[in-house]
């Protein structure tokens, strides 16, 4: 028994061919702005490379790009099969396209849902590499301009310090040893397995939110400040730049897979319409009149044999056969009686004329 299936008039098939090709219009701009995703995320993430480790910025910008151009040629050409398919005058030379475009679009619509996936997936990638990456460009903050740049405009861009806090800088060195007085008592004090570790953070972590100047150095040690603590009141961002970045990308690759995951339900709707139109035309023609109502279903009889003629168009068929075989039955045998009514007179014609026997003479 068909799955779902719907009786469509050739009126309706036209329209449905129309509607289809519409949106197949739609699903092509849908893929443009695909691709524009992908190129944006890659413009994205280049802009921090320095600060990412053991991250392949290629591989999601890539697929939505190859998804994106695959979808506009793909629902281009799917709009004129559509549209041609759903009218008289052009169907037989579109109708054969249908099935082949549905199989392609299940295809199509299979890498639109992994690139969706990817886009929720690598939240969890960008979040180990920004761990990795930032903590890396801090060790490397006081002897490096290009990392020295790359996190003092990342802290005061993302308002954030360090990588997990501003903590995290009181573990690393991030003031060259050319800018210390490696003589001086109190440097030799805060001197730890050859690395100069303080209360400090740069000047990049400085809040200009905060009433009073900036306290970068000597954080945690309110003796050296005047009416300060640092437990009520700190002047530099709390908050990790690795939660600021991840937090950041996480919105944008959400906003994207979700994006994507509605443009997937929009394909499936088109692969469902262009199904019932396929089946529709193709239930007509095996009828032998190709304008005829007839069904339109997802699955036939047999899902696996998409060719075989479904058996309420085939009985159909068979009856019509039947009907025709009946009508030229009685139509012969109506002129084989005709033709026995009026043959026995010129049999009787044929035959010897029958006299009676004249009186006897006298």
């Amino acid at each position: 028994m068909p799955f779902l299936a719907i009786e469509i008039s050739e009126v309706n098939r036209g329209k449905l061919g129309t509607v289809l090709w519409i949106f197949n219009w739609i699903s092509a701009g849908c893929g443009v702005f695909i691709a524009a995703m992908g190129i944006y995320f890659k413009i994205s993430v280049e802009s921090k490379m320095a600060l990412i480790e053991h991250y392949n910025s290629n591989v999601l910008p890539l697929m939505l790009a190859i998804v994106g151009c695959l979808s506009v040629v793909l629902f281009l050409a799917g709009g004129k099969i559509c549209h041609s398919s759903g009218q008289t005058h052009s169907r037989d030379k579109f109708k054969g396209f249908l099935q082949p475009y549905i199989c392609v679009t299940l295809v199509l619509a299979i890498l639109i849902l992994a690139g969706g996936s990817m886009c929720f997936d690598h939240r969890r990638h960008l979040h180990h590499s920004f761990h990795r990456g930032i903590r890396s460009a801090m060790e490397r903050y006081k002897d490096n301009t290009t990392f020295k740049t790359e996190i003092d405009e990342l802290q005061m861009d993302f308002r954030c310090c360090g990588n997990n806090d501003y903590r995290d800088w009181f573990d690393i060195q991030w003031i060259s040893n050319a800018y210390l007085n490696l003589q001086n008592q109190d440097v030799k004090e805060k001197m730890k397995n050859g690395h100069y570790l303080n209360d400090d953070v740069p000047f990049s972590c400085c809040d200009p939110r905060a009433k009073r100047p900036c306290i970068h150095h000597h954080i945690t040690d309110n003796n050296q400040h005047y009416n300060y603590d640092f437990n009520v009141a700190m002047t530099i961002y709390q908050r990790g730049c690795k939660a600021a970045l991840t937090d950041y990308f996480s919105v944008r690759l959400e906003n994207m897979g979700g994006i994507i995951m509605l443009i997937f339900v929009a394909q499936l709707i088109v692969l469902i319409g262009v199904r019932y139109l396929q089946t529709s035309i193709y239930n007509a023609s095996v009828s032998g009149d190709p304008t005829m109502s007839t069904p339109g279903w997802l699955m036939g009889d047999c899902p696996l044999n998409c060719g075989r003629i479904p058996k309420s168009v085939r009985d159909k068929g068979l009856k019509d056969t039947e009907s025709k075989k009946t009508d030229v039955e009685s139509g012969q045998d109506k002129v084989s009686g005709q033709g026995k009514v009026s043959s026995e007179p010129a049999a009787q014609t044929a035959e010897e004329p029958i006299y009676e026997e004249p009186p006897a003479e006298p």
